[in-house]
């Protein structure tokens, strides 16, 4: 359970290599408290859909399509990166 807490290994890692289980109730249901258990452990949010909003500066969607040139507002292009996952 030590590797659990320390994210080295996941509920699926657990029961696929025999170190957890299932005593009652599916292998699903054990799979299904992965999110819970992080949040428990790390205090990393269970996320819920529409809980994140991926926006550009002026709080419109992000377009994921768009490019940059060199000449581009170093903070614009920050803030696209963080947004997209990069930073």
């Amino acid at each position: 359970m030590s590797d659990l807490v320390q994210d080295w290994t996941s509920t699926m890692g657990l029961v696929m290599n025999s170190r957890a289980k299932i005593c009652r109730g599916k292998f699903e249901d054990w799979i299904g408290w992965e999110p819970v258990f992080r949040a428990l452990f790390d205090g990393r949010p269970v996320h819920e859909a529409g809980a994140i909003a991926i926006t550009d500066r002026n709080g419109s969607d992000l377009d994921l399509g768009r490019s940059f040139n060199l000449d581009d507002d170093p903070e614009e292009i920050a803030h696209f990166l963080r947004q997209a996952g990069f930073g």
